[in-house]
């Protein structure tokens, strides 16, 4: 066994691990930055009545993203307000939809298409955050998919040339394997291979990878694989068929935690069980 040989399969180790850490704070710089950046503009607005109006709304909708559906369906803001009944005893507005242009009340008219300008915008930058939030655990997932990875090819490696447990064809015919299984056969993979290991996050890759799933190839509904492949995790009765995934930045925050928590857990099991191969410097 060459030193140099141990040196190598340490500094993949610890590669690995700063390289997912950096992922995380990437990630949530990203997308959360801009989220947030997007709710400060709508809460800081000055213009109140364009703040009631949009309130009002939600409310009349129930909720944020049923309200953008009604939009989504007609792609017509100005019809949304002027049939909304907000503005149903307001002079001023029933006045100016008698206008017939502009030049016959320019203040009114400027006015009030301002506010339709302003109730589209808030709509888009919904649907934007919305995207966001999609694209965040799409390449959170990735992160942790390309991090299991990285630990199952270094463990391969270890087999190969430290150990000399398998051959060169035994290797590589198991690596190809590994790049075509999903997150949660790679994660029984290291629960079976890192002694002292548990699979107490394997729910929590189940339902991330059904997630990432589901926002892919059925967007965001949940289908019946879905619901099959959580049957046997604790989160077999928090889902039901043919309702779209609730996403929000809340529960994002939360993966966040959850893929650290997983790296923590997997890169302490890996250090204790392959601590001979391990040198630091």
């Amino acid at each position: 066994m060459k030193r140099k040989d141990i040196l190598a399969m340490s500094e993949m180790i610890f590669s690995g691990n700063k390289k997912f850490t950096d992922s995380l704070k990437h990630i949530t710089k990203m997308y959360l930055d801009q989220i947030k950046k997007i709710q400060r503009e709508f809460e800081n607005n000055d213009d109140t009545e364009f703040t009631e109006l949009y309130k009002y709304l939600i409310k009349k909708c129930k909720t944020e993203e049923k309200l953008y559906e009604v939009y989504f369906s007609c792609l017509d803001a100005k019809k949304m307000v002027d049939t909304c009944g907000f503005y149903d005893s307001n002079k001023d507005f029933q006045k100016f939809l008698k206008i017939q242009s502009k030049e016959e009340n320019i203040d009114l008219y400027n006015r009030y298409y301002a506010i339709y300008f302003c109730v589209y915008s808030q709509l888009e930058k919904f649907s934007l955050s919305n995207s966001l939030i999609k694209m965040a655990y799409i390449h959170l997932h990735n992160a942790l998919d390309e991090y299991l990875l990285e630990l199952i090819h270094t463990i391969l490696l270890i087999k190969l040339k430290l150990e000399q447990s398998i051959n060169d064809e035994t290797y590589e015919s198991m690596w190809r394997q590994q790049c075509r299984n999903n997150s949660k056969h790679r994660y029984k993979y290291l629960r079976d291979n890192i002694l002292g290991y548990t699979e107490n996050c394997i729910d929590d890759i189940i339902l991330f990878s059904e997630i990432r799933n589901a926002l892919i190839h059925n967007n965001g509904i949940i289908g019946e694989k879905f619901i099959r492949e959580l049957r046997e995790t604790k989160y077999k009765d928090d889902f039901i068929e043919g309702e779209k995934l609730k996403l929000s930045i809340e529960d994002f925050k939360s993966w966040i935690d959850k893929c650290s928590t997983i790296r923590t857990d997997l890169a302490c099991a890996f250090a204790s069980s392959y601590s001979e191969y391990i040198i630091e410097e």
